[in-house]
């Protein structure tokens, strides 16, 4: 159908079955053919009339169409070439279906089994490196894979190519190993450099066994300096040059089919001499110990040269575990003797070693020298004696009274005693230690480590399914050496998060098990699984998984960098950052065991993106899982803690195997204490891993009551967070719930302030010992009962049950049945409101006024005794304010009165009595309450009878109340 239009002489085309244009088929008009009064067409003529001259003018009807634009047809040719643990893909292209080719896919399924989702091949876009030939690794040796590919356009996804199989075996001819990356060298001093790079992104089929080093003085004439290092490590030193030379060096890797190409070139100068005394110091990361349990060591070292040395020697019975050096670095034994422990160093500034404790208990004493470039040993200073007991030293240093128990007084002594050099030496760390033992008391005992099962004879719901549907995978488990020795507890999470893997994809679980990361088995390994399963539940694991960095396979020394990476793609989606802090040398990673008596083999990791961590925070990362776990009464239910701060970050997540905060420098800027508002943050972080598949209002509101346990006002004040108030479109947390579920979106951060609320008011009540009791109730009902109701919405009735005796409080934050107006609605309170009136329940309103009753507590006294006294001043004593706009409503001046207030008009208090210490205000409104509204009503006056202003002027804010009105 075509259709004139006069205002422009054209004819416009129509499909008339669809309603659509034709844009090929419109026409113009000859131009003598303005009034267009009627029109034929025998399909190839159109005949126009035109009224204005009697006239009949014919067109030839378009019929050059341009090809419609369509997906593209499917690749041909495609093949499949087996390699060790991989196939390779090759098609050729099918065509582009007339819009350009933006990527290629592929699919894969094993044996008979169903295909799995398309995965994207990097690269493939039409003309680009993998447009016609990809190869897919990680496959399962010995196992039949059947593929296909496909194209896409802009018109969307183009039909599948023809099936092409392959198996996996390992007689594929390996090939030399890529190029290394990221070849980077340091003067390490006046006489030496230090080398480090990435290991290439293909190790060509076979493992990559070590590297050639090249070193040249012009840049042109080159020369091994290492023809084969025989070791995978990825670092060197050259050592032996003098002040001033300058060295370039290249790397190449070595496989069992040779040596590859060559990586870029890079270049240094030693630098000057070191200046200044050579010095050493140690540090414990507690100066008591239980028998046999763990002790974290720190050296720090200065002006020692290029590769100083610190030899330290252990007390008799305590043995040597691990350092955050390099493996290289370390010798031990030294000559034979266990108790000795050798630590060469390359420019460090500082390192942590672990120890294990005597068995015994007594005090012990650690000694140690550091050689320096002088080729002097110099003593390494500060501590050097611990105590090992079962019990508790400081306990019994500080329990004057025999009890068991540390109280306000002992406190006391200890701070004196650090402060003022009274009694025994007592360090810092000693004083919160006996802090801790007063507001908590003695630490928990550590629980026994289940004793490890046959793996024959393990058994669970995970690996009976295994069993049944994956046996090849199940019987590769079964064939890891970590697994021969039995199963313990961290073997038993790891197997658990690798079943679950291979039951959601089997392909990437293989992949995983083959990393050299699990050739052995550590704790933290579980970690790691854990990130890589709830990666791969987001679709995001093979993203992960193609940066170079990981491309090859995670190995021990990049766990925290794989954590940190499925944590930022998890919370994330800026692929760019992700490769940005991947990249070699763009991450700053500092990784110590450090154990804590509930969790002995922890590992902390800090991934420092932008400017490098503060040498304190590590620290306190270990004070602030201390204090949790004395908290909670039980260890934190992972082994590795992975921090990211990020310079770029503002605020705090949680993913349950990694977490980041803002870094220490957007901290120290908000007016706390050094450290205190960032350790809050940790701590606040830290308790979520407790509390993982909870209703988050229970989860926020729990961390928000332990970082103010800690005692960091900022993040647990009622005041400070009311400025979230009024954000939110709801008062409670039932509404709240209950708007979330008809698909009503609600702000995360309402059901975290009103979390909040509820707990900080529970503890309030409680007391921190009771409370802190009720905290590990909740917990193991938690942990026993989770996911047996088959919902995620646990909470409510945990909370109810555990906290049985406060259900006014409870009900009063979830329901708002008794929500009285408490002192913690304003949503710009400051630090001048008091808690210094009690409210009544329920502040009435008849759609016209509404009445506030309270009573006076402590010495407090209203700014006016009198109605006429109150309005003096105009707006003293009373005012209410709208909470959603901030928008005044009214106060108790007189009808009318404009004298001198910014709030001139008759909305005014119809009614102000104080009878003793009880009164009552009555407010008119100007206009009727919305559905829903919070309010809030300012009371001022003075602290107590002296009239003696605190604060603001001449007066001081009391308190506020709030209204709801549904």
């Amino acid at each position: 159908m075509w259709v004139a239009d006069d205002r422009d002489d054209k004819l416009y085309a129509y499909t008339l079955a669809t309603g659509a244009r034709d844009a090929d088929k419109d026409f113009d008009l000859d131009a003598d053919n303005t009034g267009t009064r009627g029109i034929w067409s025998d399909g190839t003529t159109m005949w126009v009339a035109d009224r204005d001259d009697d006239k009949i003018y014919s067109y030839n009807i378009p019929t050059s169409v341009p090809p419609a634009l369509m997906v593209p047809p499917a690749p041909v040719g495609l093949i499949a070439t087996a390699g060790d643990a991989e196939v390779t893909l090759s098609w050729t292209s099918g065509g582009d279906g007339g819009s350009a080719i933006t990527k290629h896919q592929y699919r894969q399924k094993e044996g008979s089994g169903s295909y799995g989702s398309w995965t994207d091949i990097a690269d493939s876009a039409a003309g680009e490196t993998n447009a016609t030939g990809y190869t897919v690794t990680g496959l399962t040796r010995g196992t039949a894979y059947t593929f296909q590919v496909r194209a896409v356009n802009g018109e969307g996804d183009g039909a599948a190519s023809v099936e092409a199989s392959a198996t996996p075996d390992n007689n594929a001819p390996a090939k030399a190993p890529g190029a290394p990356t990221g070849l980077a060298a340091t003067a390490k001093g006046p006489t030496g450099i230090g080398l480090s790079w990435s290991a290439p992104a293909s190790n060509g089929g076979a493992a990559i066994t070590g590297y050639r080093i090249e070193v040249s003085t012009d840049g042109s004439s080159w020369s091994d300096m290492v023809a084969d290092t025989n070791s995978t490590g990825t670092t060197y030193s050259h050592a032996g040059l003098t002040l001033g030379d300058t060295r370039h060096y290249r790397v190449s890797a070595i496989n069992s089919a040779g040596t590859g190409p060559i990586s870029n070139i890079a270049t240094a100068t030693t630098g000057p001499a070191p200046s200044g005394n050579v010095s050493a110091t140690r540090s414990f990361s507690s100066t008591t110990v239980a028998p046999g349990g763990t002790l974290t060591v720190t050296i720090t070292a200065a002006n020692y040269g290029l590769a100083g040395g610190v030899t330290e020697t252990l007390p008799q019975g305590f043995s040597y575990v691990s350092s955050s050096l390099d493996a290289a670095q370390v010798t031990h034994p030294v000559q034979g003797d266990d108790q000795q422990v050798r630590f060469t160093l390359q420019a460090e500034t500082s390192f942590t070693y672990t120890v294990t404790a005597s068995s015994m208990e007594d005090s012990y004493t650690f000694s140690g020298t550091l050689r320096g470039s002088d080729r002097i040993d110099h003593v390494v200073g500060g501590a050097a004696t611990v105590t090992v007991s079962s019990g508790d030293p400081l306990l019994a240093r500080y329990d004057a009274n025999s009890n068991g128990e540390i109280d306000k007084s002992e406190v006391i002594q200890a701070i004196n005693d650090y402060l003022f050099g009274e009694g025994v030496p007592i360090t810092e760390a000693e004083v919160i230690h006996v802090i801790n033992l007063y507001l908590f008391g003695p630490p928990p005992a550590p629980t026994p480590a289940p004793t490890p099962v046959p793996f024959a004879q393990y058994d669970t719901p995970d690996i009976r399914w295994l069993k049944s549907n994956r046996p090849e995978f199940y019987r590769q488990i079964q064939e890891m050496p970590w697994v021969q020795d039995g199963v313990g507890r961290w073997e038993s999470e790891s197997i658990e998060w690798l079943a679950r893997m291979a039951r959601d994809n089997n392909t990437a679980a293989s992949r995983i098990l083959d990393m050299p990361f699990l050739e052995t088995h550590e704790p933290s390994d579980a970690t790691v699984l854990t990130a890589m399963y709830w990666t791969d539940q987001r679709n995001r694991l093979n993203h992960l998984l193609a940066e170079p960095v990981l491309r090859d396979g995670i190995t021990d020394a990049e766990i925290p960098l794989a954590i940190a990476g499925a944590f930022m793609v998890s919370t994330d989606g800026d692929a760019g950052k992700l490769t940005r802090m991947l990249a070699p040398g763009h991450a700053d990673v500092e990784t110590v065991s450090r154990g804590t008596t509930l969790s002995p083999h922890m590992e902390f990791s800090i991934v420092r993106i932008g400017s490098k961590a503060q040498p304190w925070v590590m620290d306190s990362l270990f004070e602030s899982l201390e204090l949790l776990e004395r908290i909670m009464g039980v260890p934190l239910p992972v082994s590795h803690v992975v921090a990211v701060i990020n310079d770029e970050s503002t605020c705090g997540c949680t993913t349950g195997y990694a977490f980041d905060v803002p870094p220490e420098w957007h901290m120290e800027t908000k007016g706390t204490p050094k450290g205190q508002r960032f350790q809050g943050h940790i701590i606040h972080e830290l308790s979520h891993y407790y509390w993982k598949e909870i209703d988050r209002w229970v989860n926020e509101g729990v961390a928000r009551t332990v970082e103010y346990l800690y005692g960091v006002e900022y993040g647990l004040d009622p005041v400070a967070y009311t400025n979230w108030r009024g954000k939110c479109e709801v008062h409670d947390l039932q509404m709240h719930r209950d708007l979330e579920s008809r698909g009503i979106s609600q702000p995360i951060f309402c059901a975290h302030y009103l979390g909040g609320e509820l707990f900080l008011e529970l503890r309030k009540r409680l007391g921190t010992s009771e409370y802190v009791a009720r905290l590990n109730e909740m917990h193991r009902v938690y942990v026993e009962e989770k996911g047996q109701r088959g919902q995620r919405n646990l909470g409510i009735d945990e909370v109810r049950r555990i906290f049985n005796d406060q259900s006014e409080i409870v009900e009063k934050h979830w329901s708002g049945k008794l929500n009285s107006p408490e002192n913690r609605w304003k949503k710009e309170a400051s630090s001048m409101s008091h808690d210094l009136i009690q409210w009544d329940q329920h502040p009435t309103y008849d759609g016209d006024s509404i009445t506030f009753n309270g009573t006076l507590l402590g010495d407090a006294v209203l700014s006016g005794e009198t109605i006429a006294e109150a309005r003096r001043d105009g707006y003293r004593n009373f005012h209410l304010y709208r909470i959603a706009d901030a928008k005044f409503m009214g106060n108790i001046n007189p009808p009318g009165w404009t004298g001198g207030t910014r709030h001139p008009g008759d909305n005014i208090a119809l009614e102000y009595r104080l009878e003793g210490r009880t009164f009552a205000v009555r407010f008119r409104l100007p206009e009727a309450l919305g559905n829903p509204a919070d309010y809030f009503v300012d009371v001022w006056g003075f602290q107590d009878e002296s009239r003696t202003p605190v604060i603001w002027q001449d007066r001081d804010r009391l308190g506020y109340s709030r209204i709801i009105v549904e």
